[in-house]
């Protein structure tokens, strides 16, 4: 059987605007969609997440039906399933002797690059659910030796026309500060600002990152990190009650507030030393919304600093203080976090210490970090020993095994 064109879409693409199926032709055009192994278990995904994938990508193909539009689905049980999309791709391409062949780019570098190197004549189509193509982003990095968030962002602002003056300055006279909802008088600037902010900003920002650097941006480790990741991240049996609470509600819900995952999960992973690739990989697997374009930048460079402060400019490390004021988890904990040196001082304080003392060099000459140094130098002799020795004893008890 001989078709026009074979256009495959993946799980993270289900949206009938896509450029992999612009000019589709419902009579002579074949969709294929395909669970495959290799995306299922390349990490051990959360089952919600497996689930959530599965069920778009199975609704989306019923719908592209209803329009009239012929399609492949592939169950991961079916035992024809090659287990790759590559090799889903080139069965079904066999099978059908397409003219074309159309996919749009990957979210995930590895994906990517099995894709093309299947052999296959594939037609490239650039991700219009973006507003920055790579090729922009790449141009707006050239010869730029750190990529700041801000300055891209009013970039795209102005590129975009939001929430700008009639002579190109931003509405109430700064940058950061959210649009239609807010003339209409439904929202407040600043929640407009915000709400613009992560969408033409951030979002557009990380993915920019991901395909700029990758692959070896996945190899980034700055502090030389080499600890595993405790087995308690994966079980959330710890007697740090935040620890416990925000692992626990991320097993049963496969999901995490932005502020739990960099200042808990990710701030205890950042002073603890523990690789990079571990940490990833985790985030990867038990969230719902961990996709790699998005989900390594924001763990490697945002939350371990592992890039050197290529995406970031400080490391976001803190104390148990930090957690006490922005939550309630430390009512009722079996740690102090008053304490820093006792035996049932709260892990956080004393770790925090020692990964200012023990990556001092790198980092006391940064501008954002002047002010935690003076402190630290500030402290009592004394002090300084007792948090240094407590954390040596944290980490020989993470070492060892201890769930804390």
């Amino acid at each position: 059987m001989s078709i026009t064109a074979l256009r495959l879409v993946l799980g993270d693409q289900l949206s009938f605007d896509l450029s992999a199926l612009d000019g589709l032709d419902p009579v002579h055009d074949r969709v294929l969609l395909a669970e495959v192994a290799d995306e299922a278990n390349h990490v051990p995904h959360h089952p919600q997440k497996i689930a959530f994938i599965f069920s778009a990508m199975r609704h989306f193909a019923q719908a592209l039906r209803e329009r009239g539009v012929a399609v492949d689905y592939v169950a991961l049980n079916d035992p024809a399933n090659s287990g790759s999309l590559a090799g889903e791709l080139a069965r079904f391409a066999a099978k059908y002797r397409p003219a074309d062949i159309h996919v749009t780019e990957a979210g995930d570098w590895r994906v990517e690059q099995a894709l093309k190197s299947s052999g296959l004549p594939i037609t490239w189509h650039a991700d219009q659910r973006f507003l920055c193509s790579r090729a922009q982003f790449a141009c707006w990095a050239s010869g730029k030796k750190q990529l700041r968030m801000e300055f891209f962002y009013r970039e795209m602002r102005r590129r975009a026309g939001l929430l700008l003056n009639l002579d190109g300055t931003p509405e109430g006279g700064v940058w950061n500060l959210d649009a239609e909802a807010y003339r209409q008088g439904r929202v407040a600037l600043n929640a407009a600002e915000g709400f613009i902010r992560q969408l033409i900003g951030w979002r557009e920002y990380v993915r920019g990152i991901y395909w700029l650097q990758m692959p070896d941006y996945a190899r980034r480790n700055a502090f030389g990190n080499t600890r595993p990741l405790p087995e308690f991240y994966w079980t959330g049996r710890t007697r740090m009650n935040c620890m416990r609470q925000v692992i626990g509600q991320t097993l049963n819900h496969a999901y995490a507030h932005h502020i739990q995952r960099l200042m808990v999960t990710g701030n205890f992973a950042l002073l603890a030393g523990i690789a990079p690739p571990a940490l990833c990989d985790w985030y990867l697997a038990v969230y719902m919304d961990a996709f790699d374009w998005v989900e390594l930048p924001n763990v490697l460079g945002m939350v371990l600093h592992a890039d050197g402060g290529y995406l970031g400019s400080k490391p976001y490390c803190a104390s148990g203080q930090y957690i006490k004021r922005m939550s309630d988890y430390c009512h009722g904990c079996a740690y102090k976090v008053g304490e820093s040196t006792t035996d049932d001082a709260c892990p956080f304080n004393a770790l925090y210490w020692h990964f200012l003392m023990r990556h001092r060099e790198r980092l006391q000459s940064n501008p954002r970090m002047t002010m935690i140094y003076r402190n630290l130098a500030r402290m009592d002799e004394s002090k300084r020993e007792g948090v240094w020795q407590r954390g040596e004893a944290l980490l020989e008890r993470l070492d060892a095994g201890d769930a804390l």
